[in-house]
C-alpha cells in the first residue's frame, strides 16, 4: 500500500507534538496501523524523544561534578 507524503508527515507531527491525532479512512482507525513494524519504532522514538526533550538529553550526555551543599567549620580553638 502507498501512503501520501502529506498523510505520513502528519503522522510524524503528530507524534512530534505528542497530540495523538491520527488520520484514517473509514476501516482503520489510525493510519499508524498501516506502518511497518520499523516504521512504528521510528513513531514511538519520535514521541519519546520529543517528550524526554533535547534539553534533558543533554544534561544526560554533559558529566557534572558534583556540589557540595555543605563545607566544614573553620575556627581558632584557643587553649589556655
Amino acid at each position: 500500500m502507498r501512503l501520501s507524503f502529506i498523510k505520513i508527515m502528519f503522522e510524524v507531527a503528530s507524534a512530534a507534538g505528542t497530540v495523538g491525532l491520527s488520520t484514517g479512512d473509514g476501516g482503520v482507525l489510525s493510519l499508524s496501523a498501516l506502518f511497518s513494524d520499523f516504521g512504528k519504532l521510528v513513531i514511538i522514538a519520535t514521541m519519546f524523544l520529543v517528550r524526554l526533550g533535547p534539553l534533558a538529553l543533554g544534561l544526560f550526555a554533559v558529566k557534572t561534578h558534583k556540589d557540595l551543599r555543605y563545607r566544614y567549620a573553620e575556627a581558632r580553638v584557643v587553649l589556655g
